[in-house]
C-alpha cells in the first residue's frame, strides 16, 4: 500500500453544464498521468408561476466531476473549471474542494502527478469569487422523496439541490433473502450552502425527508475549505434583462453580504401548519462524526463492502463513476477506455471510522486488492433514524388515550387486592 498523507490531498468536486463539461475535462487531464472521475446528474428548477407549481420540476442535465488532487495544485485546478466551465454565468454550476486526512492507496491506483498543472497566478479572477465558508450537504433518499426535499431546501433559500443515482448499502446487506423487501437505488441530493444559513436548510431537509423515522434514509454536512456555486432554484417565465435571482446576486455582490435578506421580522410568527410539522419532526442529530469513503474499481466494489461491512460500517451511500485518464493503456484503437469505479461512502464516529480504515487496509493487503483509495473526512453533523429512540410514527393523542384506558382497567384491579 501506499501512503499519500504527507503529500495534504484534497477532492475536488465540480458541478458542470453538459455542454462545457468535456472542455473542462480535457483542460484537467491534459497532463500524463491525470485522471478523473465523472457521472451524470441533474439539477432542480421550480416554476415560478403558482398554477404551473403542479407540474414536474425541470431537470437540467449536469455532469459531476470529482478529483483527488495535491492541495499545492488546488487552484490552478480550480481556475480551469470556473474558466472553461463559464462558472461565472449565471446558473452554470459549481466547483468545492475539502480536505483528506488520512489518504491511502493501493499500488495499482491511480496517482495524480505532483507537477501536473502549472502554477497560476494568483490574480485569476475565477479564484477571486472563492470562499472558506461554504458547507455541502448530502442526503441519501427514496426516489419518491426527492422532489419534497427539493422544494424544502428551495423554500429555506438554497439553490436547487443537485441530484444523481446512488445505492444505499448497510441494514439492507444483514437481512439475508429479506432484502427483497428494501430498496437498493436511491437518489443523492447535493446542497451547496453559506455557512450561516447551512443549519436552517439542513434542518428543512431533514424535516421534508422525515428523517427521525426508520428507513426514510440519511443525511450529512460536511465543511468545505473552499469553493463557489452559481445553481439557479426558479425557472422564470419572463422576458426581462434579469431574473429575480440575477437581481438578488447582484445585491449580494453590491453589500458584500446577505444580512439583508434577513425577513425574520416580517416571519416572526410561524403559521399553525409549520408549527404542528416543527413539533411532529423531533430529529435526532448527531455531531462530530467522520466520513470513510472509499474509491474501488467497480469489479471489487462487492468485496470491498463486505470488508466495511465486517469492520461495523453501516448506511454506505455507493454512486458509480466512469474514469477518465491520459495514459498509456486507456486508450484502445485509438478511443477512449470508460473503465467504472465505485465510490462508496459510510460516517461513523471518529473512533469506528479509524477502525474502518485500518481493517479495510489491512483486509486489502491480504486480498491483494491494489486499484483502491481510502481517505476520511469531518462530517459535524448527521440526520437519520437512531434505533432505540421513542417511535414517532405513534400519534401523541392515541398514546394519551392507550394511557388513560390502561389507568382505567389497573384502578378495579388494584381495589379488588384492597378488598382481598
Amino acid at each position: 500500500m501506499k501512503t499519500h498523507s504527507e503529500q495534504g490531498l484534497s477532492e475536488l468536486t465540480a458541478i458542470l453544464p453538459q455542454q462545457y463539461a468535456d472542455v473542462v475535462i480535457a483542460s484537467l487531464i491534459e497532463s500524463p498521468g491525470t485522471s478523473a472521475l465523472l457521472w451524470n446528474a441533474r439539477g432542480t428548477l421550480l416554476h415560478d408561476k403558482w398554477y404551473r407549481q403542479m407540474l414536474p420540476t425541470i431537470s437540467p442535465a449536469k455532469v459531476m466531476l470529482q478529483l483527488l488532487i495535491p492541495t499545492a495544485q488546488l487552484d490552478t485546478a480550480i481556475a480551469i473549471v470556473i474558466e472553461k466551465g463559464r462558472l461565472h454565468q449565471q446558473g452554470a454550476g459549481a466547483v468545492f474542494a475539502s480536505a483528506c486526512d488520512d489518504v491511502w492507496a493501493g499500488s495499482a491506483f491511480h496517482d495524480w502527478p505532483v507537477d501536473a498543472l502549472p502554477e497560476q497566478e494568483q490574480s485569476h479572477l475565477g479564484l477571486l469569487d472563492l470562499k472558506e465558508d461554504l458547507s455541502v450537504i448530502y442526503c441519501v433518499v427514496e426516489r419518491d422523496q426527492t422532489r419534497a426535499v427539493s422544494k424544502a431546501a428551495i423554500a429555506a433559500g438554497a439553490h436547487g439541490p443537485i441530484v444523481f443515482y446512488g445505492e444505499g448499502h448497510g441494514l439492507r446487506d444483514h437481512l439475508g433473502w429479506l432484502r427483497i423487501t428494501k430498496q437498493v437505488d436511491k437518489e443523492i441530493l447535493t446542497v451547496l450552502v453559506d455557512e450561516g444559513r447551512s443549519r436552517e436548510v439542513f434542518s428543512a431537509m431533514a424535516n421534508a425527508a422525515e428523517m427521525h423515522l426508520p428507513g426514510r434514509g440519511y443525511m450529512f454536512m460536511m465543511p468545505l475549505a473552499r469553493g463557489m456555486f452559481n445553481l439557479p432554484s426558479r425557472s422564470s417565465a419572463h422576458a426581462y434583462e434579469a431574473n429575480m435571482q440575477q437581481i438578488i446576486t447582484a445585491i449580494d455582490n453590491l453589500s458584500g453580504h446577505t444580512h439583508w435578506r434577513d425577513q425574520s421580522a416580517y416571519s416572526a410568527v410561524q403559521s399553525s401548519r409549520q408549527q404542528a410539522r416543527a413539533k411532529r419532526c423531533r430529529q435526532n442529530y448527531r455531531k462530530d462524526m467522520v466520513s470513510v469513503c472509499s474509491v474501488v474499481d467497480r469489479d471489487d466494489v462487492e468485496q470491498l463492502i463486505e470488508m466495511m461491512l465486517a469492520a461495523g460500517a453501516t448506511g454506505m451511500q455507493i454512486s458509480h463513476a466512469r474514469f477518465a485518464a491520459n495514459e498509456e493503456g486507456c486508450e484502445l484503437a485509438g478511443a477512449k477506455i470508460n473503465k467504472e469505479y465505485a465510490i462508496v461512502r459510510s460516517v461513523r464516529d471518529a473512533q469506528t471510522a479509524q477502525a474502518i480504515s485500518a481493517h479495510v487496509r489491512q483486509a486489502a493487503e491480504e486480498a491483494d486488492l491494489c486499484d483502491i483509495c481510502m481517505f476520511l473526512q469531518p462530517v459535524p453533523l448527521v440526520a437519520s433514524y437512531v434505533p432505540g429512540h421513542r417511535n414517532y410514527r405513534a400519534e401523541p393523542i392515541a398514546n394519551k388515550v392507550g394511557k388513560q384506558l390502561l389507568a382505567a382497567t389497573e384502578k378495579p384491579a388494584q381495589a379488588a387486592k384492597v378488598r382481598h
